[in-house]
């Protein structure tokens, strides 16, 4: 499924049996899956939320290894599409907070907070060039911002709210 990060509530849903608290049930699937989950606990009423952290890493990289091509252009769109699902699944991995807004003192303040550090690593390498001093840095810091919020927007477009940039 193309959902990867669930609310308690959600995953209980129509479900009748005894539930767990939720310290129980962060235990158990801490226990069962290890570093391969995040469980975010209550805050202020909100409710607890569970996501999968790395879920299709292990098999991009077995794949990586396995699907190596003869050609070099085919290995180049190779390399590419492997780039794409891994900052892809560091989107997924992300919790987003759609609950609250920032106050006006804090609205642009770490405005790249939510965008994760391989994609900003694959825009910066895109956009800046290297080992040069653009005379239109902050412009070109902004567009990066941009450019990241609006793929995250794509990426997960009910569960991301960029800030304006």
């Amino acid at each position: 499924e193309e959902k990867c990060q669930f609310t308690l509530p959600e995953i209980f849903k129509g479900y009748t049996g005894y539930i767990p608290s939720d310290k129980t049930l962060k235990t158990r699937l801490e226990k069962k899956y290890g570093d391969n989950i995040i469980v975010t606990p209550k805050d202020g009423g909100k409710p607890t939320i569970i996501c999968f952290r790395n879920t299709g890493y292990k098999i991009i990289e077995q794949s990586w290894y396995d699907a190596r091509k003869n050609d070099e252009q085919e290995e180049r769109l190779r390399i590419v599409k492997a780039a794409a699902s891994i900052i892809r699944e560091d989107i997924r991995s992300q919790n987003y907070d759609l609950d609250t807004y920032p106050e006006i003192e804090n609205f642009l303040g770490d405005i790249n907070k939510p965008v994760p550090d391989s994609l900003q690593l694959l825009l910066k390498t895109i956009v800046q060039q290297p080992k040069k001093v653009h005379p239109e840095q902050d412009k070109l810091v902004t567009k990066i911002t941009a450019i990241a919020h609006a793929i995250l927007s794509a990426t997960r477009p009910q569960s991301f709210i960029p800030k304006p940039t």
